[in-house]
């Protein structure tokens, strides 16, 4: 890997490695920056804004490939990469027929990295000021249909507990939205029973509380129950972590993986992916089909933005249909109240 994420402990340290920081640059401006430090600067500024792992690590991945290509077009220093060099690379992950999505991802990063670069004094010239963004295309939100949200409730044989605690993990899914990461995440005193509530920590470790509706706490109440119960009768470890596998560890990412794969096997054709993603997209369709409001929508999301959360107001002709014949105003004689 070309570039590490592990911050610098010091300044002192940071200069040891040849990486110019902020106040050396006011004092040399005109820098020729081996890529590679470029790299490790901007990581390092990345990790000083306790952005998410996560993030951190999409940005250092797409960095890497953006370094391959220029060592390719035998560019080594930061400061001659140009706008045109920009173009070609784009043009490049084109031709690899990569997602507009992944594009418009890597276009992001150089953005914010360029941008990083220039307002530090690293660069006079910011390569990619003057581009746009790619178009990626609309969004389509894939949600369940009601009979397929029945049939994946009731898919799962609730005298187990392992049953029991797939059909838990899909009423959470269903009933908050939250992400996948947030789900496994999810510890025992994080479930707020008296107060209505769970506890989740989102992208770049940001705490939010969602409501949690009566029928759920029913649901993880009793989920609770059988868990304390199935680790007594196995000799199981404790752990804090609320869903837990057969071996009684945390339940990890490719255990939700291997739910889904069996759930997939049982039917031969789903109108719609099963994924952790669609339960969100379905809990939101559904939130705002019923008449909740957008606003609210995006704080039980954990989006910062809220045109993010304005991509579930797409529906399709099903959905019109309802949503008319419930509010249409001659249909319901709401005319009279105008």
């Amino acid at each position: 890997m070309p570039f590490s994420t592990r911050p610098f402990k010091n300044n002192q340290k940071f200069l040891q490695t040849g990486i110019k920081t902020p106040e050396s640059v006011t004092q040399e401006r005109m820098i020729f920056m081996k890529l590679f430090d470029a790299g490790k600067y901007f990581l390092k500024k990345c990790n000083a804004k306790s952005l998410s792992e996560k993030t951190i690590d999409g940005y250092a991945y797409r960095l890497k490939d953006f370094t391959i290509f220029l060592l390719s077009n035998h560019i080594t220093e930061i400061e001659e990469v140009k706008e045109e060099t920009i173009v070609d690379y784009l043009n490049h992950l084109k031709q690899r027929e990569l997602s507009p999505a992944t594009i418009t991802g890597d276009f992001a990063t150089l953005r914010v990295f360029f941008n990083t670069l220039t307002r530090d004094g690293i660069l006079y010239h910011n390569p990619i000021r003057s581009l746009k963004k790619p178009k990626v295309p609309k969004i389509i939100v894939r949600a369940f249909n009601q009979e397929e949200v029945q049939e994946l409730l009731d898919i799962f044989d609730k005298n187990t507990f392992l049953g029991y605690r797939n059909y838990t993990l899909f009423c959470v899914l269903f009933a908050t939205g939250m992400r996948l990461s947030e789900l496994l995440q999810l510890q025992y005193y994080d479930i707020n029973m008296s107060e209505d509530y769970i506890k989740v920590f989102g992208k770049g470790a940001k705490e939010r509380m969602i409501p949690m509706v009566h029928s759920l706490k029913r649901v993880l109440s009793n989920y609770v129950k059988k868990r304390k119960a199935y680790i007594l009768e196995k000799g199981l470890p404790s752990t804090p972590y609320l869903f837990i596998s057969r071996n009684g560890q945390p339940l990890q990412k490719s255990g939700m993986n291997m739910i889904f794969s069996k759930i997939k096997k049982s039917k031969k054709m789903w109108s719609t992916r099963v994924s952790t993603h669609t339960w969100r997209h379905t809990f939101a369709k559904y939130f705002l089909l019923n008449g909740g409001d957008l606003f609210t929508l995006q704080k039980i999301l954990g989006h910062e933005d809220i045109t993010t959360t304005m991509i579930y107001l797409d529906m399709n002709i099903r959905e019109l249909i309802m949503q008319n014949n419930k509010f249409n105003p001659l249909e319901n004689k709401r005319w009279r109240y105008f």
